[in-house]
């Protein structure tokens, strides 16, 4: 169980009983950032905050890429007692006016032609710009004036992606870090105080602050920062410049690595590999299986449940399903009415544990439609089976009807990614026919160098053979990537939109 007092401060919990301070907290680029290194920059910004009046509970969002500033940022404001909320660095102007405006903010911090700046507002105007080592000049590194609440309040905030509408602010607690520590990086993962963790999904992902931020410093061990986007050269290099023992990556990269002609050596030192966000097709699984005797621990989690809450362990890893809900956590499927579905049958995935969410900021209604007597609907449609392992089967805002019967375009796409190591991602979709009725559409990004017409004609002819007539795309189009928000999801909804290309 996690251990907590009646009043917590994260910041002071991580960094001020740290035991060794000389240890590598960081390792980023060109430089390593020892425990006592951090704890003396989040203290002089802290301080600072001090010095120019920021009000307990205020607002600093934070857009920047992962790097110690990041974490000093977000430390700093934990330890003075505001409330960080980390956003992608490359979000619209319209979607960055919007989480400002939202969330009320006090600062926003940015980088501006290679150095960090923070923006003041009062009352929602703009007022003065400061350099970040200005911001430092002002702290005193020997601060320590925690500010401590109670572990259930609001601590720190995450935004949602906003596929479906503008993003809510999900406010989180410091016992929701603390549980996530607990039961996904300690009692799943068995990770240890020794460990180096390197994590492809950035800070600004629920999953990657707990990957980068929470976890490491929970456990007092070290994580490998990187500042760029991952791309297959980059995160091999960082591989084998870093030696990371715990690999939290995602399904392309995995299958780019196990393609490498040095790939043994490259991933050498990773003892576990997790994956989320997207499936995990079994042609992955089983190449790192045989290649490297890693079987990659998959998952499903949520922003409002702060990270993974159903995951295989290390022992029960499978591309077969995404395993049973993490000690502490239930998993309910439910049908529109709320009513639990049978065994086996696809429903609505709710979700209850420890590390749910408070709700989402100044959003009420949003609130009571999502949370429900302790449960969260997740929008996620799934199904148990008679191992009590879930099966993801897709959004429910992806499902349509054609002449009369659900297409679940999920089942569809994990059938085509199996049978198709030649596509490197797809989508399918509804669209209006030129008869005015709605048949599915499909949108094929094939892998470098695949021709495009054969692969076409392929998957034409593979679903003609293995697809019901109201499964099968009437149009198939090859596009060279699928269309993504501000966060890197797919948003299914322009494709709809979209004209033939090929």
């Amino acid at each position: 169980m996690v251990k907590m007092s009646n009043t917590i401060n994260l910041a002071e919990r991580w960094l001020h009983h740290c035991e060794v301070p000389e240890k590598i907290a960081i390792a980023h680029q060109d430089c390593e950032i020892t425990y006592e290194q951090l704890k003396s920059s989040m203290a002089k910004l802290a301080s600072a905050f001090e010095q120019i009046g920021l009000q307990k509970d205020s607002r600093v969002v934070i857009g920047l890429n992962d790097s110690p500033i990041l974490h000093t940022c977000f430390l700093a404001s934990l330890a003075f007692g505001a409330i960080p909320i980390v956003i992608n660095p490359k979000l619209s102007e319209s979607a960055l006016t919007y989480i400002i405006g939202d969330s009320d903010a006090s600062i926003y911090v940015s980088e501006e032609n290679g150095r960090t700046t923070f923006q003041f507002f009062h009352q929602g105007n703009k007022t003065n710009k400061v350099t970040y080592q200005t911001m430092l000049s002002y702290g005193d590194v020997a601060w320590n004036n925690y500010f401590f609440r109670d572990p259930s309040d609001v601590a720190f905030m995450q935004y949602t992606s906003g596929t479906t509408g503008n993003p809510k602010g999900v406010m989180h607690s410091s016992e929701n870090a603390l549980y996530i520590a607990q039961y996904f990086a300690k009692n799943t993962l068995g990770a240890t105080q020794q460990d180096v963790f390197y994590s492809l999904a950035k800070s600004f992902f629920g999953y990657g602050l707990g990957n980068s931020l929470i976890f490491p410093l929970e456990l007092q061990a070290t994580v490998v920062l990187d500042s760029e986007w991952p791309t297959i050269e980059r995160v091999a290099a960082n591989l084998s410049r870093y030696q990371p023992t715990l690999f939290f990556g995602v399904p392309a990269i995995y299958h780019g690595l196990a393609s490498l002609h040095n790939s043994h050596a490259i991933v050498s030192s990773v003892r576990l590999a997790i994956s989320a966000g997207s499936a995990l097709p079994s042609g992955i699984f089983n190449s790192w299986d045989q290649q490297f005797g890693l079987r990659i621990v998959d998952g499903l989690g949520s922003t409002e449940l702060c990270h993974i809450f159903c995951s295989h362990t290390p022992q029960t890893a499978s591309c077969n399903s995404l395993g049973k809900p993490l000690s502490g956590y239930e998993v309910s499927i439910r049908d529109a009415n709320q009513q639990p579905v049978a065994q086996g049958k696809t429903g609505n995935l709710w979700v209850k544990g420890p590390s749910m969410a408070l709700g989402y900021w100044k959003n009420s209604a949003a609130t009571q439609n999502k949370f429900v007597d302790g449960w969260y609907n997740s929008g996620d449609l799934a199904a148990i089976d008679e191992n009590g392992e879930l099966h993801f089967k897709g959004r429910s805002d992806d499902l349509f009807k054609v002449n009369g019967r659900w297409v679940v375009p999920s089942e569809i796409e994990v059938k085509l990614a199996h049978n198709f190591p030649t596509i490197l991602e797809l989508a399918m979709v509804p669209y209006e026919a030129d008869d005015g009725f709605i048949k599915p559409s499909l949108w094929v990004v094939p892998r470098q160098g695949v021709d495009s017409h054969s692969l076409k004609r392929e998957v034409n002819h593979w679903c003609s053979q293995n697809l019901s007539s109201y499964q099968r795309p009437n149009l198939i189009t090859m596009i060279d990537a699928l269309p993504r928000n501000d966060n890197g999801k797919v948003v299914r909804k322009r494709l709809m939109h979209l004209e033939e290309v090929a």
